[in-house]
Formats: C-alpha cells, sequence, structure tokens
C-alpha cells in the first residue's frame, strides 16, 4: 500500500492521494513535465485490484475484504502460535465466483490499454515508460484468493513492459 508514509515515497518531490483508487486516467492531467529536467512518477492504480473495477462502476455486490490481502479475511486468524500460515477452509468464492472475478480483472486490463495510450500521447518524446505491478493475483490456486503471504507461483507472475515512446 503506497501512502504519504511509506518508505518509498521519502525522495519524491510529491505525493498525491487520488480520490479513488482505481481511477488511473484522473492522474494524467495531474502530470506536468519540465524540459529542464527529467520527470519520474510513480503511478500506483487500483483497477486491476479487487474488485477489480474500472472508475464509476459499482462493486457493491463483491465483499470487503478486510486485511492487507485477499487471501484472508482477518491475518491473525491465519497465523497460529508459531507463526505458521494456517488455511482457512472456509470456501470464500465458488469456482464460478472466482471465473468472474478473473474476468473482470482482465476487463480492467483492457481498459487500461486505453488509458495507456492516453499517458503515451501526454508524455514528452523521448520519454521512457516501465508497465509493472507489484504482484499476480491467486483465482482459486489451492484454495486461495488474491495474494499474498502465499509463496505461490501465481503471485510471482508480475507483468513488465518497458519501452522508449517516439
Amino acid at each position: 500500500m503506497l501512502n504519504p508514509k511509506t518508505g518509498i515515497n521519502r525522495d519524491f518531490d510529491s505525493f498525491t492521494l487520488m480520490d479513488h483508487h482505481n481511477d488511473m486516467r484522473a492522474m494524467l492531467p495531474t502530470m506536468k513535465f519540465d524540459t529542464a529536467r527529467p520527470s519520474f512518477y510513480l503511478l500506483n492504480i487500483g483497477e486491476t485490484h479487487y474488485p477489480y473495477a474500472k472508475p464509476g462502476e459499482d462493486s457493491s455486490m463483491w465483499p470487503r475484504i478486510s486485511g492487507v490481502n485477499g487471501v484472508f479475511k482477518k491475518m491473525d486468524e491465519a497465523v497460529d502460535a508459531q507463526g505458521n500460515l494456517v488455511k482457512d477452509q472456509t470456501q470464500f468464492f465458488d469456482q464460478a465466483k472466482l471465473d468472474q472475478l478473473r474476468e473482470r480483472q482482465i476487463d480492467t486490463v483492457r481498459y487500461l490499454d486505453g488509458v495507456f495510450q492516453e499517458l503515451f500521447d501526454l508524455v514528452p518524446k523521448n520519454t521512457h515508460i516501465v508497465i509493472t505491478a507489484d504482484h499476480g493475483e491467486l483465482f482459486g490456486e489451492m484454495g486461495y484468493f488474491g495474494h499474498g503471504p502465499i509463496m505461490h507461483d501465481k503471485c510471482f507472475e508480475v507483468p513488465y513492459l518497458e519501452g522508449k515512446i517516439r
């Protein structure tokens, strides 16, 4: 989670928390570029995070998942007295819901493709763009949903794209 107190934010000129966590398009007008020096922006987007919603989309049909990730409802219920992970036997979503959530995430990525094009049109020539994510997602593998602290290959499948514009 990025916020003004997260260590990675300490050396940026500024930190802006957007009104909605899942509206990358709203970040674009806030970006300013100085021709006298390079700019560096870290855009943390939320469209691809549970509940995989595009801006303005009603996602109230999906339960609010408390905790730092989607694997467990509460972290203290997921760890035994020795600190070992304990898998909750409660089925959080059935396979049909997991499939629906996976399609929702794919749909948000398709939506973001258009927003990335707007970003590419906005930045100055000779700009380098890096697009990546912080984790992958589980959609029912080994009975889990979400990400971390599970050490599963799917959590480490992270997209990465780098290139120079024009």
